[in-house]
């Protein structure tokens, strides 16, 4: 109910499905959490969660939940759904990666980038360059001491090139980084264990 990609998330719902995975639209308005909802898949919000889709989200991170994220570029600021972010010190930039390495992009497209993928569960059995990744955001994280206070621990599991730079100003045709913009390598998706209690954690993976 928050102009999520729903649609776009079928083929993968079938997948899952067809693991013998039970898959259901969750309206947390209306509804409390299933005591078996293993993962709470959020897919690129559009407009802001309410205090109380907030309040549920948040109490189900301090029960241990984990939480599958994928995000657009924030162009317009979302207070509700930056405060379950914060949970776990990340938030999603208001730009795009672009490419410049001939070997990370697909040919004449800055903005069809191919990420170097980390060692890590999620691209095991992924062979490097063969996720296409369009108009990419890179996550922006608090600094290490911030996040070791809330108890998170980062790991990598996509970043750009060290060819890439990061276009806030979607207006410039320019090819070419301007001076201003800034360049290096940015990362696309991580994930962040955040310990809850003393026996608990919670796992959120950002796309």
């Amino acid at each position: 109910g928050h102009g999520e990609m729903v649609d776009n998330m079928s083929l993968a719902k079938q997948y899952l499905q067809n693991d013998v995975i039970d898959v259901a639209d969750l309206d947390l308005l209306t509804t409390e959490f299933p005591e078996d909802c293993d993962v709470l898949v959020i897919a690129t919000p559009t407009e802001d969660f309410t205090e109380l889709e907030t309040d549920k989200i948040i109490n189900y991170i301090n029960n241990g939940g984990n939480i599958l994220w994928f995000s657009n570029a924030m162009t317009t600021e979302l207070t509700n759904v930056q405060k379950v972010l914060d949970m776990y010190g990340v938030s999603v930039g208001n730009g795009i990666v672009r490419e410049t390495d001939s070997d990370r992009m697909l040919p004449g497209t800055q903005n069809f980038i191919l990420p170097s993928l980390s060692s890590h569960k999620v691209t095991e059995n992924v062979s490097d360059g063969y996720v296409i990744l369009f108009n990419s955001a890179r996550l922006e994280f608090k600094n290490d001491e911030e996040l070791e206070k809330l108890g998170v621990v980062a790991k990598p599991i996509m970043k750009s090139s060290e060819s890439s730079y990061y276009r806030i100003d979607q207006s410039i045709t320019s090819t070419t980084a301007k001076e201003e913009e800034e360049k290096g390598s940015f990362p696309i998706a991580q994930e962040l264990t955040k310990k809850v209690g003393e026996d608990k954690e919670s796992k959120l993976i950002i796309f």
